[in-house]
Formats: C-alpha cells, sequence, structure tokens
C-alpha cells in the first residue's frame, strides 16, 4: 500500500528523533562520537556433533563508551553485526579453530554492564555508557545469522535484506564449526572472542577497540566452559602474547582501508635450528591480505613449512583452498590460490580471521621485513612490519617487550621474563627513581597491567637472578620522568612496588636492572581484592536476550533485585530469589513454553508481560515452583513482535547451574486471509492494494492488515494465491512473471519467479511494517506448468501437508510431483 512507505518511514525518522532528543535531555558532553565495545563474553552455546564436527556460539554484550547514540534499527543496515570465533595456543602456535556466521543486531537494551546508563529510549539505538546483552543461544539462532562476505569492516557498510537472512539447517549451520579433533590437544589453551562492527563508528576513528576475547576450557561432552575474565578491548592475538612473553605484536593500517595485526615467535630448537612462528591478524581490512613473505640471508636452509587457515563454510562462497608455499633462495612465501581479477571469492585474508605461517631454519633471529601483499587492487600495494626473520647471527635479538610500544599485558599471577639484550628507551626518573646514586632504569622491559577493581595491587620481582628495578606509569607511555611508584630492593636486589588502583584504569610495568644490570626473573602481579560478580544478567535493567532454544546459566552470586508476588507464593516463600533477567521477542502468536527442567538446583521462574522492569506486579503472567521435581516451568501466550521478560532464580536462596528452555507453538490463524486484484477499500484498513494481504476477525468484524507488500519490494504486484504454513511463513503466487527482492533458491540462482510458480515468505514483522526474507518454493515448470495459460491462481495446503493448486486454465496433462524448499 503506497500511502504506509511514507508512514513507515516517518516512524522511522521519528525513532532517530527520539534517539537525538534523548541525547540532549540527557545532559551529553563534547560529541566525540559513538563507540561500541564488547563488554563481556559470558557464556557459550554447544551443538552437534555431526560427523566429528562441534558448533558453538558466544554470547555478547555490548557497551557504548562513546557520548553520541549507536545506531540499533531493525530492518535497516544501521545496526551492528556481531562475529564469534574460536582458537587454540598450543605449543607456541596461536590459530584460529573456526568461525561463524555474523549476528546482526535487532533491538538494544539499555543495561549498565560496563558504566551508568541514562537512556534516551529503547530499541533503536544503544545510548551513551549502555549496554546490551545477546544470549549465547540468541546468537546461535540461526534465522539471524549473515555472511561475513556482505560486510566491507572498513567502513562497516552491508546490504540489507542481508544473506541468508532467515535460513535454517542442519546443527551445524552458519555457527561456529570446531572439529573435534582440535579440541583434544594436551596442555592447550583455548580462547572464543568476538567483533562489532557498525557503520556509524569510521567517521569518528572508534572501530578499533571492538574486539574482546576471553579463555575457555573443553568440558564434558566438548561444552566450552567460560574461564578468567573478558579482556575488553583486546584482539585475538593479545591472548598469544599475554600467555607467552616470548611474543611479538606490531600493528601496520592501510592507507585509506583498515588494519592488520602481525604477531611472530622464535622458538630454539637447539643444536643450531630455530621455529619461526607468524601469525596475521586481519583487524578490520576490506582489502584483505593475498600473500606473506619472509626474507632470510642467501645459504638459509629452511624446512618444515606449514601453513593454517579457517574455513568457511555454510554457502559462503568463498574458496577454501590453501595457500601455496615458495622457498626461493632468498625468501619464503605463502600465496593465496588466485588473484582477485581471477576470482574475487578466492581465500584471501579476510577481515576478523587469522592465518598462520611457519618454517624451521637454521639461521637465529635478526630484525628484518616481513611483506603482506594486498588482496583487493588499490594503492598501496603491499605493507610491511619489522619482525624477527632468520639473520646471519650477527646481532642479538632483544625481548618482544623491548619497547614500551610493545608492552605485554599481564593479569594477577606470576610470569617468567628476561632482559637479557633488552635496550634502554624509558626516561630518567631523578626523582621517583633516586636509589643509591642511581636513577636510571636501564635495560628496560615492559608490561601493561589492567585493574579489575579499585584496591591495591602489588607488583613484586622477588626471587629474581640479577639487580633488578621497578617502576610504574598511569596510563600512556612516559616521555618524561613521571613514575608514580618505583622501588629498588625491597627483597635483597629484587623490587616491588605496591599501589592503589582505579577499576578499568590502565598502568605501565618497567622491569629493568641498576647500572646495566641484566638477566632472568619472575614478575608476580598480586591485587586487589575484589568482590565476586555475579552473573552478567544479574539484575533486570541487564536482562539478556534470549531466543527459542537451550541456554545454560548460573545464578551463583546472584542477588535479588526482583520484587515478590502474591502469585509466586509456594510454600510459604513469595519471592523468586537470586533472579537472573532474559528478554524474549516473540516472532510468533501461540504459546511459549519457558522452562527450567534439568536445573540442578530448586529454582523459581516468573514471566512478564513486555520488555523493561517497571510495573512487573501488574505485569506478571505466570509464576512457577516445582512443576518438574523441583524445576520449573510455565506456559504463556505471546503475540507476535511483543517482547517478553523471563526471570529465573531459586526457592528460598538456592542457587546454581541451570538449563532455560524456550519452544514455542505458534496458534492457528482463526482470521480469513484476503488478497484482491485491484485497489479495494477496506474498513478499518483504507487501500487494500493488489500486493497486500488483509484478514477478517469474524469474532471482532474487524479488518486488519496482515501483509503489505509494498514494505517488501513488491509495489505493482498481483498477488493472485495465498496460503499460510504451520510454521507463520506465507506462500504466495502472483498473476504475472516477476524479480523478487533477495529471494534465494530460484532456478539456477534466479530472482526471477514466473507466474506458475510459488514463493514463501519468512516474516520478521507483520501488518503496516512488514518485514522478513522471501525463498523460491515451487517451480511450476518442474511438474510441466509451461503454458501461459498455466498460472497459478490459488493455494492451499491440505492436512496431511500437500500443496493444493488451481491453475486459471486447463493443464495439460497430469501434475505429477512438486518442488519445495
Amino acid at each position: 500500500m503506497k500511502p504506509r512507505i511514507g508512514r513507515s518511514m516517518s516512524a522511522r525518522c521519528a525513532a532517530r528523533a527520539a534517539v537525538l532528543l534523548g541525547l540532549l535531555t540527557g545532559g551529553a558532553a563534547a560529541q566525540t562520537g559513538p563507540d561500541v565495545i564488547v563488554g563481556d563474553l559470558p557464556a557459550t552455546a554447544h551443538y552437534g556433533p555431526l560427523s566429528g564436527v562441534h558448533a558453538y556460539a558466544v554470547g555478547t554484550t555490548s557497551c557504548n563508551l562513546g557520548d553520541q547514540p549507536l545506531e540499533w534499527v531493525d530492518n535497516t543496515n544501521q545496526h551492528p553485526v556481531i562475529t564469534q570465533n574460536v582458537y587454540r595456543l598450543s605449543n607456541g602456535r596461536f590459530e584460529q579453530l573456526g568461525q561463524g556466521w555474523m549476528k546482526h543486531g535487532f533491538c538494544a537494551l539499555q543495561g549498565t554492564v560496563c558504566s551508568a546508563c541514562t537512556p534516551g529510549g529503547s530499541c533503536a539505538a544503544l545510548f551513551p555508557g549502555c549496554s546490551d546483552p545477546y544470549s549465547a543461544s540468541l546468537n546461535g539462532s540461526q534465522s539471524g545469522l549473515g555472511s561475513k562476505m556482505d560486510v566491507n569492516a572498513t567502513t562497516g557498510a552491508f546490504p540489507y535484506p542481508f544473506t541468508g537472512q532467515g535460513a535454517s539447517g542442519d546443527a551445524l549451520f552458519k555457527r561456529i564449526r570446531v572439529n573435534e579433533s582440535d579440541l583434544t590437544t594436551p596442555g592447550a589453551l583455548y580462547f572464543v572472542s568476538s567483533h562489532y562492527v557498525h557503520p556509524d563508528e569510521p567517521a569518528f576513528g572508534t572501530q578499533y577497540n571492538n574486539k574482546s576475547y576471553r579463555r575457555v576450557t573443553v568440558g564434558t561432552g566438548f561444552v566450552l566452559n567460560v574461564a578468567d575474565t573478558t579482556q575488553r578491548q583486546k584482539y585475538a592475538l593479545q591472548a598469544w602474547q599475554a600467555h607467552d612473553t616470548g611474543v611479538q605484536l606490531t600493528n601496520v593500517d592501510v592507507a585509506g582501508d583498515g588494519r592488520f595485526v602481525f604477531g611472530v615467535k622464535v622458538i630454539d630448537l637447539g643444536g643450531g635450528a630455530y621455529r619461526y612462528e607468524y601469525a596475521v591478524e586481519n583487524y578490520n581490512s576490506h582489502r584483505s591480505g593475498y600473500s606473506f613473505r619472509v626474507p632470510f640471508p642467501t645459504g638459509t636452509v629452511v624446512t618444515n613449512a606449514g601453513f593454517r587457515d579457517v574455513d568457511y563454510h555454510s554457502g559462503d562462497p568463498v574458496d577454501n583452498t590453501n595457500w601455496n608455499v615458495s622457498i626461493t633462495s632468498s625468501d619464503i612465501s605463502w600465496t593465496a590460490p588466485t588473484t582477485f581479477a581471477q576470482n574475487p571469492n578466492s581465500n584471501a585474508l579476510r577481515w576478523d580471521t587469522i592465518y598462520n605461517f611457519w618454517f624451521e631454519a637454521n639461521a637465529p633471529a635478526s630484525s628484518g621485513a616481513v611483506t603482506l601483499t594486498l588482496f583487493r587492487p588499490g594503492t598501496p600495494t603491499d605493507i610491511s612490519a619489522t619482525l624477527p626473520i632468520p639473520g646471519t647471527g650477527g646481532g642479538p635479538t632483544p625481548p618482544a617487550n623491548d619497547m614500551c610500544a610493545n608492552a605485554i599485558s599481564v593479569s594477577p599471577g606470576t610470569l617468567a621474563f628476561s632482559t637479557v639484550n633488552a635496550t634502554t628507551d624509558g626516561p630518567v626518573e631523578p626523582t621517583a627513581c633516586s636509589f643509591n646514586g642511581f636513577d636510571d632504569i636501564t635495560n628496560d622491559v615492559w608490561y601493561r597491567y589492567t585493574a579489575p577493581c579499585d584496591g591495591t595491587a602489588v607488583f613484586s620481582l622477588c626471587g629474581s637472578g640479577f639487580n633488578t628495578k621497578l617502576a610504574v606509569y598511569a596510563g600512556s607511555c612516559p616521555s618524561a620522568a613521571s613514575a608514580i611508584g618505583c622501588n629498588d630492593d625491597a627483597c635483597g636486589t629484587a623490587s616491588e612496588v605496591s599501589i592503589a588502583v582505579t577499576a578499568n584504569a590502565s598502568y605501565l610495568l618497567r622491569v629493568g636492572g641498576v647500572n646495566g644490570a641484566t638477566g632472568s626473573g619472575t614478575l608476580t602481579v598480586t591485587g586487589p581484592t575484589c568482590t565476586p560478580t555475579g552473573p552478567f544478567n544479574d539484575l533486570c535493567q541487564n536482562r539478556a536476550g534470549v531466543g527459542i532454544g537451550v541456554t545454560p546459566f548460573d545464578t551463583t552470586g546472584a542477588t535479588t533485585d526482583g520484587p515478590p508476588h502474591a502469585g509466586c507464593n509456594f510454600f510459604s516463600y513469595d519471592q523468586v530469589g537470586n533472579d537472573i533477567w532474559f528478554n524474549f521477542p516473540s516472532t510468533i502468536n501461540g504459546s511459549l513454553t519457558v522452562s527450567l527442567c534439568g536445573s540442578g538446583f530448586d529454582t523459581k521462574l516468573a514471566v512478564y508481560d513486555d520488555a523493561g522492569c517497571a510495573n512487573l506486579e501488574s505485569r506478571l503472567l505466570a509464576c512457577d515452583d516445582d512443576t518438574c521435581g523441583l524445576q520449573s516451568e510455565v506456559i504463556v501466550n505471546v503475540v507476535s513482535g511483543r517482547n517478553y521478560t523471563i526471570r529465573v532464580g531459586g526457592y528460598n536462596g538456592a542457587t546454581g547451574v541451570g538449563q532455560l528452555t524456550l519452544s514455542a507453538v505458534a496458534a492457528p490463524t482463526e482470521s480469513t486471509w484476503v488478497v484482491f486484484t485491484g485497489t479495494t477499500v477496506v474498513p478499518g484498513v483504507g487501500n487494500a492494494e493488489n500486493e497486500d494481504v488483509v484478514a477478517y476477525d469474524g469474532a471482532s468484524q474487524s479488518w486488519n492488515l496482515i501483509f503489505d507488500g509494498s514494505d517488501v519490494g513488491l509495489s505493482t504486484a498481483v498477488i493472485d494465491g495465498m496460503a499460510v504454513l504451520p510454521g507463520g511463513d506465507i506462500l504466495l503466487s502472483f498473476a504475472d512473471a516477476r524479480s523478487i527482492p533477495g529471494i534465494t533458491g530460484g532456478p539456477s540462482g534466479s530472482t526471477t519467479v514466473d507466474d506458475s510458480d510459488i514463493v514463501r515468505f519468512h516474516p520478521t514483522s507483520l501488518g503496516a511494517t512488514t518485514a522478513g526474507t522471501f525463498a523460491f518454493y515451487f517451480d511450476g515448470s518442474d511438474v510441466g506448468l509451461t503454458q501461459n495459460d498455466e498460472d497459478i491462481d490459488a493455494i492451499a495446503l491440505l492436512p496431511d501437508g500437500r500443496l493444493l493448486i488451481s491453475t486459471n486454465g486447463t493443464v495439460a496433462g497430469r501434475v505429477a510431483a512438486r518442488t519445495v524448499r
């Protein structure tokens, strides 16, 4: 209906105006722009296995650290896309094991995981300081996952509708795929990561802090359990360096494009042999990588070269052929199978992926330039980074963190270090570090520490094997004397510094010696003592988005912030104790079963109408204590397009590990759906056009607009046949041949359907604002419907699921088969 296009656009403009109004009334400071980060990776979900392959999804909580709202508009390309990856660190090599398709954001809640939040609205934007949680099951919901190939990660641009929208498949489809054999490596460490990409950020330069990683452990049944804490604003290769002090990382930006990170570790194998481990992470370069080259002196013997990439899957068109390796008398190089001109879908090093390159050589490391040639055409054609490479043995190799700019991140615990071959790049400290006539810290190496909470942190070199000196700095690398703590001899000739730290503040640790002393030692970081944090969705305002399926949870450490209810009074206990919170956006009209059955403690459960945390008493739909043993389950009626708040807790203080299972059944429609072959005035609706579907409800004797074809690119189409599948998808046939926007599965990939074909529409919303995706369903030519008068003009489904069609003329012969996709 043409008039509704204007109303739909007005609604979007109004939503964005509300965003700006909220910003103004919120009293925001200087306009530095929106800045989305991954604030937490709270959980994972596991699927499969199938044929020795496991699938995973990672829960993500985003935060807006900027001072402007970040657009989060569903059914457009003005929302973030979210990646999910799994990695392994073993035997000095950090490699990517698997990647999933991207989650498309659809509604921003306004939580407080990262900081205080003063929301100016909901859903259409993530406001300054606010957070938005997506559970692992929601990020694993296949219909909302799109191809990474859609996205220019440098600019954040992507098309909408996106590739794969609405499509689902087997347990592995679109999710992170990892071979079971990769999850059984003895002594290996495993990690997950995520990256948020948004078109709002490049203009403000806030796009380089959008990744975070977290360590996971492989549990029973190959479930990935989160460990340690989320390392905010740190890309995956920083996990390699954080767990291996011999790793050197270097960032290189491509002019007019994005960023690559080069990582290297050189391992002395003994007997004059060395293994060189290189890993290159494409942070967000659209131009991507085509070849990688490492030079070496003539006469160097290079053996045991290897390569690892990460596979694309689920219909992504990228060729997974390995890169080719070539060894000459002066270099070793790896090259993608074909150039961009030969095949734009060649196996290039694309954004948010890590490729590994390794070899052994009979030459120790010296410093030199490695080269990465770019895949897509442009200027420059290649970039380089100065890293350890095979040398002639004439010069010593300094530690990877010799320079302050290459400081290695550390957390509470103990790690070994060495200052042998280190240079001095820190300033003289005549006041804070003047001990025994020496005010310098020589031959220094650097570490970076981020405080997890307020308190006192202690940095100790006690037990080291030489005369050490230690200084601590706040913020960035110092260019002049500015140490906030310094020590020479706290424990013999070793050093120790204790300082007050502030939560989330960054500190630089400068480890060196007195008057040129060098050697090996240990750095031990202790404190501060932090109060254990509860679940990320402990508070109602931080409720996590959740979808159909199973979501693991843990209420250990949760507080109680929801009210008691008379309707929740079971066994003289009317609270839902130690509660955590979820938000379910319904896409169906029908019934929703919310179950905690199978959980490991005495649970309690409440479900509320609508989103948010206000007026919970009046919004309570159902509450339960013991339906399946000591666990809880309720069934509530839901309406498509409406949110429902789910509160999970325990009886009388009980907490523990459990699973939230959501299942839904669409209610059979009791209304009559009608299409018209000409503009028709419908009471209560207005003009119904040829491309629209309206419904008549006999009980209320009212008409409603169900499907607005102009919203989904069907203006001027004439719908002459229509039926509804049990899951809510709509079958449509048309009076003439036409191109359907974004259709998938057509003959030979065509987007055009004939008047004897049927398409399937998967709605994400219906009514005045219709949205969703099309797929090819029935090819009439497969069953002999090829004549002009064999136009399908009516569709019905028989009780046994068979398709019944009518044509507007005589069918030549008998239809013997049907094609259903």
